[in-house]
């Protein structure tokens, strides 16, 4: 069985609801905890799918960028704000937006994913169901955001300057930050 990144945050939140009496799970809780990973698995896989693009993007001009001596990284990056602002989307990795705001956004479609499904019955109202997503998302999210920032102090520590967005950075990076991750038992992100 392959657990995902987003499976330990789902059952954490999942368990919670269930704890505190604001939901209740017709069937087994494994499958609350399943329909919220998909939640978050949905929401987090538009940035790859951003970063994807904006690389294919940035690969079609290639030749070009390097005859006008144009920094790729800058141009993934504008591209990347681009695609962004188009779609309206809230990304997690966007520093332009607000912590509070990136948990409101995740907050929100779990709680219109579990709102929708006709297996979980409401026990509290909205705001009480929010508050408790977003205390668990904070308290994760805190977490999480600590082991980055050691990652990215690690990668920048490297004799060898690799620089954010190239293919090479985002290896180190995703590789680094799984084994940390895994290291405090927060699984994979």
């Amino acid at each position: 069985m392959v657990i995902s990144k987003y499976h330990t945050l789902a059952r954490q939140i999942g368990e919670r609801l269930l704890n505190d009496g604001l939901v209740y799970f017709t069937q087994r809780h494994e499958l609350l905890f399943a329909k919220i990973e998909s939640f978050l698995t949905v929401a987090f896989d538009i940035e790859t799918s951003i970063n994807n693009e904006a690389k294919a993007l940035l690969a079609k001009y290639e030749q070009e960028m390097d005859k006008s001596q144009i920094d790729s990284h800058k141009m993934f990056l504008m591209i990347k704000k681009k695609l962004i602002r188009e779609r309206n989307l809230i990304l997690q990795s966007d520093p332009t937006i607000t912590p509070d705001d990136k948990i409101n956004h995740l907050a929100h479609l779990i709680q219109q994913g579990l709102d929708r499904d006709p297996d979980v019955d409401m026990k509290a109202d909205g705001v009480a169901l929010l508050s408790t997503i977003k205390h668990v998302l904070t308290m994760e999210m805190q977490q999480e955001e600590a082991i980055r920032e050691i990652v990215k102090k690690r990668l920048a520590s490297y004799k060898r300057n690799i620089l954010e967005g190239t293919d090479e950075w985002d290896l180190l990076y995703q590789k680094t930050l799984a084994e940390m991750m895994n290291k405090k038992g927060l699984g994979s992100s």
